[in-house]
């Protein structure tokens, strides 16, 4: 947003979950979940440090919800995944 030179994005989306078991014996070893909702938001800020160049930092939060597939012994409910992140950017107008 001008003139703060804010930004905010969200998104909702599908995706799965993908794991490998370092702890099992045969090839079963990589479990996938089925899909389920994902939530994304961000917010950043860029701060101009030239006439032309501009430096940002942001920051995101994502959840997963899936539910758990061909896992032995299958747990009970979902798999809930919660994400954490930053970010920087740099911009040349």
């Amino acid at each position: 947003f001008m003139p703060f030179n804010l930004y905010v994005g969200a998104t909702v989306s599908l995706a799965g979950v993908s794991f490998i078991d370092l702890d099992a014996p045969d090839d079963r070893a990589v479990h996938n979940s089925k899909a389920g909702p994902k939530l994304h938001a961000e917010i950043g800020k860029e701060f101009w440090i030239t006439g032309n160049w501009a430096l940002g930092l942001g920051f995101h939060v994502s959840y997963i919800d899936v539910a758990p597939a061909h896992l032995v012994p299958d747990p009970a409910g979902h798999l809930n995944v919660w994400v954490f992140g930053s970010q920087f950017s740099g911009t040349y107008n």
